[in-house]
């Protein structure tokens, strides 16, 4: 008995694994112009069919999903796609998607987004902001049927192949192997570039910006003990003075709460921040600062913190 539950243990070891190396991603690093975390998944086929009768024409339709993530935001790129003759391709303008529960869920308005994408005759992209509740709900359920509306008013509904009902929980899961922070961090637009956010890294006693994004990573309380919250924090300090400060939970990626306020540098050591536009006002003190780095101390307490 004790053989087949350690198979068993192994067997789902290794499933989890192959599902992780399946991953495979067409974008996956941070502009370097605007510093936001991107990532873009590779295809994963919807339906594909030849049907001569299709618009009366010999042609290839195939249908696509991509997951993504910029800033903090997370959709779902859904692309049609005519092969083999694409004189007589037509866009669609309304997407609905029946679930395994027989549940139905209707794309509508898709995001500007999508306007980086030229479409051309053939190739048909549309680009749909997710809600966190509607991401967790797609990525635990499979899929049926799709109904596409077409421009030309006719429509278009495919059963979906056994192979390919969990296409958009594959890519859904895919972006969230990454573990990418869930808040949205405007680096450029009024933050002016002053020369607040430099102080001395109390290591090398050189130069290092605090402006960066950081997440924590722990906390150990003055006893000894270790925080055990499945909140995780994260915060973006900026040239300007200001910070912004969110919290989520570790299971849902779901922001709890958000705070935004100012900081100032007492001295090389000392951060002291003010909460919004109260009066709520404490200092911490800096342990460690290097460019991957963090560590704040108040009243015993340490803050661990590393860029993200």
């Amino acid at each position: 008995m004790k053989k087949i539950i350690l198979f068993t243990i192994i067997l789902s070891s290794i499933n989890m694994f192959a599902q992780t190396k399946k991953c495979k991603y067409s974008i996956n690093n941070q502009d370097e112009f605007t510093k936001r975390r991107e990532a873009r998944t590779n295809e994963e086929k919807l339906f594909s069919f030849n049907d001569g009768d299709f618009r009366n024409t010999a042609i290839e339709v195939k249908f696509t999903v991509t997951g993504d993530y910029e800033g903090g935001k997370k959709f779902l790129l859904f692309n049609l796609t005519y092969e083999f003759n694409t004189n007589n391709s037509e866009d669609y303008h309304t997407l609905s998607i029946m679930l395994e529960n027989d549940s139905i869920i209707n794309f509508v308005n898709p995001s500007n987004q999508g306007d980086k994408w030229n479409n051309r005759d053939h190739l048909y992209w549309k680009y749909f902001l997710i809600s966190d509740e509607l991401w967790n709900l797609l990525k635990r359920t499979n899929i049926k049927k799709v109904r596409l509306k077409l421009l030309n008013k006719s429509v278009l509904t495919q059963d979906i192949n056994q192979k390919c009902i969990n296409s958009i929980s594959k890519v859904i899961t895919c972006i969230d192997e990454l573990n990418l922070p869930p808040i949205e961090l405007n680096y450029n637009t009024d933050h002016s570039d002053t020369s607040l956010g430099s102080i001395i890294s109390t290591n090398n006693n050189s130069s290092i910006s605090l402006c960066k994004q950081w997440k924590r990573k722990n906390i150990i309380y003055g006893n000894g003990s270790v925080d055990k919250s499945n909140d995780v924090l994260y915060v973006q300090y900026y040239k300007d003075g200001t910070f912004l400060e969110s919290i989520t939970d570790k299971g849902t990626n779901t922001i709890k709460s958000q705070n935004k306020g100012k900081y100032e540098l007492l001295n090389e050591n000392t951060i002291l921040l003010i909460n919004g536009d109260s009066k709520d006002a404490f200092s911490l003190t800096v342990v460690k600062l290097t460019n991957q780095e963090l560590i704040l101390e108040k009243g015993g307490t340490k803050f661990f913190l590393y860029v993200y």
